[in-house]
């Protein structure tokens, strides 16, 4: 039943993303560019909730920097938010948290 749902609510999400994608509801102010942004970070949005067929975050992640470069988007603006000493900052405290956590775990098992 799980997968079903999950597969279910990656189904919504893309409609949605698609619809945005292909019909454009917010022009003029959103131009073509920002719909397909926009359509795809649905889909990714879609991926990342539900995790259909068990994919993993990062191919969620890939899929989304791989489809901005496919429609054109500039690299250096696609990759901006590794340059930033903030990113380096979190991802070891994301490795912490995950170990602590991971910690209390086994030691209320106990």
């Amino acid at each position: 039943m799980e997968n079903k749902s999950s597969l279910l609510g990656f189904i919504f999400f893309l409609l949605i993303g698609i619809f945005i994608g292909v019909f454009k509801p917010f022009q003029p102010e959103l131009g073509a560019q920002g719909h397909y942004v926009l359509m795809l970070l649905l889909i990714t949005i879609g991926l990342w909730i539900f995790k259909p067929g068990g994919l993993p975050f990062s191919v969620s992640g890939a899929f989304f920097m791989a489809s901005l470069l496919a429609i054109g988007m500039p690299a250096d603006r696609v990759f901006s938010g590794f340059a930033g000493t903030a990113v380096w900052s979190l991802i070891p405290a994301l490795f912490f948290g995950f170990v602590l956590a991971k910690n209390n775990r086994c030691n209320s098992s106990d």
